[in-house]
C-alpha cells in the first residue's frame, strides 16, 4: 500500500481494466460500451530530443559536420537505448517502404 494515497469513497465503482498491452498493437475489443484509449508513457520528456548541428573545418577543401543530439529521459531508459531503439524503429519502418516499393 502507498501512504500518500488515501482512497476516499471505495464503494464507487470507476472503470473495469479489460485488457492492456505495450502499445505496440491495438486490443481488438467488439463489446460494446467499452471504451478504447491510449496513455502516454514515453520516457523521453518534456522536448524529448534536442540537436544542434556544427561545421568543422578540416582543409581548405573539406568541411564535416557534427550532430549533437541531446535526449532527456524520465530514467525508465537510457537516453543512448532510447536512441537506439528508435533508430531500429526507423531502419524497420523505411524497409518496410522500401519492401513496398520494389
Amino acid at each position: 500500500k502507498d501512504k500518500d494515497i488515501e482512497i476516499k469513497n471505495p464503494d464507487l465503482y470507476l472503470a473495469t481494466l479489460a485488457a492492456a498491452t505495450d502499445g505496440k498493437e491495438n486490443p481488438k475489443l467488439e463489446e460494446e460500451d467499452i471504451i478504447v484509449f491510449d496513455t502516454d508513457y514515453s520516457p523521453v520528456k518534456g522536448g524529448g530530443v534536442n540537436f544542434q548541428e556544427k561545421s568543422i573545418v578540416i582543409s581548405q577543401k573539406a568541411t564535416e559536420e557534427e550532430l549533437t543530439l541531446t535526449i532527456t529521459t524520465s530514467g525508465a531508459i537510457k537516453p543512448r537505448d532510447a536512441l537506439q531503439e528508435v533508430l531500429e524503429l526507423s531502419k524497420d519502418s523505411f524497409n518496410s517502404i522500401s519492401t513496398l516499393l520494389n
